[in-house]
């Protein structure tokens, strides 16, 4: 069964790098999903740490976009990773970490949607293959 641990955010005013940090209730074999919210969207090019693994990426044209991005949290692993920024954005990041998820396929389904000009966010449907599955909505504005 998939457990939250904990979390961490960070907010980046302006820059070209942003840095998360392991949760303190995080443990080894837990699930790591970093999720960044920021402005430009498409004109951002976003390069992640070594280990971590592109899960979604969805841009607002050139006016914003959210990445998510995963990696299993393993014996060695620093204790906050940087992920560089292409162009100086503001930015919000933050970490989940979560027990229990499958080593084998950790993510059964993603999607993402953007809705431009609009005051209500609206979610795709998503249809997961397995049992059990946690199911996480990150939104950015």
């Amino acid at each position: 069964m998939i457990a939250y641990r904990d979390h961490s955010t960070v907010t980046n005013a302006s820059g070209t790098s942003v840095t998360v940090t392991l949760p303190d209730e995080a443990a080894l074999g837990d699930l790591l999903t970093t999720v960044l919210c920021f402005v430009g969207g498409t004109g951002v090019t976003i390069t992640p740490p070594s280990g971590w693994t592109l899960e979604k990426r969805t841009d607002d044209g050139t006016a914003q976009g959210i990445a998510a991005y995963r990696k299993r949290y393993v014996t060695g692993d620093a204790a906050s990773w940087a992920f560089t920024l292409s162009t100086s954005a503001a930015c919000l990041a933050i970490l989940v970490a979560d027990g229990g998820a499958d080593h084998e396929l950790p993510v059964d389904i993603s999607g993402g949607q953007a809705n431009a000009s609009s005051t209500s966010g609206t979610a795709p449907s998503v249809t997961t293959t397995k049992s059990n599955c946690l199911l996480r909505a990150f939104w950015g504005g």
